[in-house]
């Protein structure tokens, strides 16, 4: 593929018909003369945002009934949460010894600052399923 192709990853049809082409294919390539765009779905779960990306990053995770993510902190990035799909329980490290718990459903999004250790916990019988958006500090 040349600089100057347009890279779709396309795969929520309903879109697909909307801007004008179908798609069977995961991979459409259309010459043009502008910059490379990604374009995802975040029905599936995975990332959205290539590896190439130099700063933003972004993935859908789904987390089974009673599943939980592992601690890890935000680092040096700032992280946006954004429920998709049934509800979590969002737990922040405030001390060694404390733990905050804030629940959140469909519609809500919590703002994560850098140096925030933090998990995803499934309390639910159903699956939950959010989007993270990470981003460096400028």
């Amino acid at each position: 593929m040349t600089q100057s192709s347009l890279l779709l990853l396309e795969h929520d049809t309903t879109l697909s018909r909307r801007v004008g082409y179908f798609c069977k294919s995961p991979v459409i390539k259309m010459p043009t003369t502008g910059p490379r765009v990604w374009v995802r779905s975040i029905l599936q779960s995975g990332r959205l945002v290539p590896k190439t990306a130099q700063g933003l990053k972004a993935q859908v995770v789904v987390l089974a009934p009673a599943g939980v993510m592992n601690w890890h902190s935000t680092g040096s990035r700032e992280e946006l949460l954004i429920i998709l799909e049934g509800q979590a329980q969002l737990e922040i490290q405030i001390s060694p010894h404390a733990i905050r718990r804030v629940h959140f459903r469909l519609g809500r999004c919590v703002f994560l600052p850098s140096q925030t250790t933090h998990r995803i916990v499934n309390r639910s019988k159903a699956k939950v399923r959010y989007l993270y958006v990470t981003g460096p500090i400028a």
